[in-house]
Parts: structure tokens; C-alpha cells; sequence
């Protein structure tokens, strides 16, 4: 497994961690994440829930939490930014993959900011280690779904050198990860 890089800092200067989302290291167990996820949603807008889940959710039912928190660190895989506060860690961001049966060098991604610690950089830093674990684990494409209002997340993808194709109101992003260095500037980035 990637190992996560520690003693991140936000744009604002603020501490923060990666860790693979479930870790006893950070007493993130498989309950202590579904929990987390349950808070995170409390804080998050409705635009944000709308973009990340595509409906107006406000609580995800147990099978809901079973599936986003079923994870095996090879075809499904989950990192989480945590925040250390009064002595306990707490979620503020998740990005995640599975890997596609039909295709199993391709994955579908996404990821998750909590509100309060969006356009700091933690988005970025947790797609950069998804990739880093995709790669690791025979995977060359992440796809996503973003819809095209959500600049931020199309910016990250393109700046990760993703093309998106609209299909039914949605864009289809897909990022290459094997090389990920290869984003320069001759690359097409088309659709995004």
C-alpha cells in the first residue's frame, strides 16, 4: 500500500493528515468512519451534497454507509484527510475508487471536502494519493462524474491532465494515473 504523506499543511497554513480511512493509528475503525461520514454530511451544503451525491441527502442509510466504507486496498480503496483536534482526529475530507469488474484498469472515483476546508488544497492531495494507490495497484484510469457547474473539481481534473465527454447533463472525467506526470502542457484537454 502507498504510504500516506504526513504533516500536510492547507493553503491557510492549517495541519492536516492522509490516512487510509480505515486506520488504527487514528482509531479509524470501519464504525468510526461510518460515523464520521454521518457528521461530515451535517456539514456539508446542499450544493455540496447535491455535487458529491446528486440529490438532496442529508443521511445515508446503513447500507449506504456498508457500501462507501467497504474497502479491501486493492480494488477498493479509500483515504481520508483528518484533522487533529483537542486530541481526536476527525474526518474533513474522503477520496475513493473501485475498480470496475467490466474494465478492471479503470475505477470509478470520487472525492469529498466537508465545506469548512474546501479550496485549501485537500482535495487535490487527496486525489494525488488516490492516484498513487491506483497506480500501485494496476489501475490506469480514474472516471468520475461531475456535473458542469462544479468548477473546482473539473480545474482539479484538468490540472491532473482529466478529459471530460458530457453524457446525459453530466460530465464523464477521466484521469490518467499511469504516468500521472504526464500532464504537461502539450497534452490535450479537451471536454473539460
Amino acid at each position: 500500500m502507498v504510504d500516506a504523506p504526513q504533516n500536510r499543511f492547507m493553503k491557510n497554513g492549517d495541519a492536516y493528515e492522509i490516512h487510509p480511512c480505515i486506520d488504527p493509528s487514528v482509531e479509524f475503525t470501519p464504525e468510526r468512519w461510518k460515523s464520521e461520514t454521518r457528521a461530515a454530511l451535517k456539514l456539508m451544503s446542499a450544493r455540496s451534497l447535491w455535487q458529491r451525491f446528486a440529490g438532496g441527502v442529508r443521511e445515508l442509510s446503513e447500507s449506504q454507509l456498508d457500501y462507501l466504507t467497504d474497502v479491501d486496498g486493492v480494488g477498493r480503496v479509500a483515504w481520508c484527510a483528518v484533522i487533529l483536534e483537542g486530541g481526536v482526529y476527525h474526518g474533513i475530507g474522503v477520496s475513493r475508487y473501485v475498480r470496475l469488474q467490466e474494465a478492471p484498469e479503470i475505477a470509478e472515483f470520487a472525492v469529498t471536502v466537508i465545506d469548512p476546508f474546501q479550496d485549501r488544497g485537500v482535495g487535490r492531495a487527496l486525489l494525488e494519493q488516490l492516484a498513487a494507490s491506483a497506480r500501485e495497484n494496476g489501475i490506469s484510469v480514474l472516471r468520475g462524474y461531475v456535473f458542469p457547474d462544479n468548477g473546482a473539481m473539473l480545474s482539479l481534473c484538468k490540472s491532473l491532465g482529466g478529459a471530460g465527454v458530457l453524457e446525459n447533463g453530466v460530465l464523464r472525467v477521466e484521469i490518467p494515473v499511469n504516468p500521472l506526470e504526464e500532464k504537461g502542457p502539450g497534452r490535450s484537454k479537451k471536454g473539460i
